[in-house]
């Protein structure tokens, strides 16, 4: 895991390089605390665009109290992030992957297949670069977060850091399709973040038609997990199932998901 890991010192080229893929902590032991203050400053909280960003805006589709950004990558590859705007303040929706290898029947993402996770910085730069004063994070945009976790655990550390963005770590919200052994993880690393699982069915043979992971991980195994997360993080756990005409939202339909909860 991420956080248990022996991990390698950054250079000050690899800083220089690609600074947002690193941690206050880690500038620090190479810059010393002083200079990796003002690097942090300019880089999150200066509001100015640093050169050696590795990805760009290219494009802004607005629709109401929508707005989703398309970024390109320094490969030529693609992701997307949504920022709703509310009442409280704005949420960011955040991908963690170029594509999705999970292939769930109602999302766009994995039609294409999988490409390539994000890395810290790519995940990072997409609130950075929005120039948004930003309330909350979710990371339910483009690819399955636990299936890219040593990335995902080092930018919500990074977003989370008095001396980066600076947000509230409950205020950061993680949606999976239901990763058991991830979500073990997650409750085993003391990260303070909220859980929200799709199920979008009650019953295994239903839900392997809409979400094909069903067929690894199976209804029993991933209640297990979500029980085994709420007792060792003392959390509760949000479900989330979206209503599908004549797939899923029978009174039937609605009576395994009451009994199964």
């Amino acid at each position: 895991m991420a956080n248990k890991e022996k991990m390698v010192p950054p250079t000050l080229e690899m800083i220089q390089g690609n600074p947002y893929n690193y941690t206050f902590d880690e500038v620090a032991k190479c810059m010393g605390e002083e200079r990796a203050k003002s690097l942090f400053k300019t880089l999150y909280k200066s509001g100015v665009s640093p050169k050696n960003q590795t990805m760009t805006i290219k494009d802004i589709y607005v629709g109401g109290d929508t707005t989703k950004y398309a970024f390109e990558l320094q490969d030529g590859y693609c992701i997307e992030t949504v920022c709703i705007k509310r009442r409280t303040g704005n949420t960011v929706c955040v991908s963690t992957m170029v594509g999705c290898p999970v292939g769930c029947i109602f999302c766009a993402s994995g039609k294409n297949g999988f490409i390539r996770n994000l890395s810290p910085a790519e995940i990072v730069q997409q609130i950075v670069l929005l120039k948004e004063r930003v309330n909350r994070i979710v990371f339910m945009g483009m690819g399955e977060p636990f299936l890219n976790w040593d990335n995902v655990y080092k930018a919500i550390k990074l977003l989370n850091d008095k001396n980066g963005q600076n947000i509230g770590i409950r205020r950061i919200s993680l949606s999976t399709c239901g990763i058991a052994e991830g979500i073990r993880k997650l409750a085993d690393s003391g990260l303070d973040i909220t859980l929200a699982v799709s199920r979008h069915a009650a019953t295994d043979s239903e839900r392997s038609k809409i979400m094909p992971i069903n067929e690894r991980i199976p209804l029993g195994e991933l209640m297990a997990a979500c029980s085994y997360y709420q007792k060792k993080a003392k959390k509760r756990v949000t479900f989330e199932y979206a209503l599908m005409a004549g797939k899923n939202d029978s009174a039937g339909n609605i009576m395994e998901l009451k009994n199964l909860l």
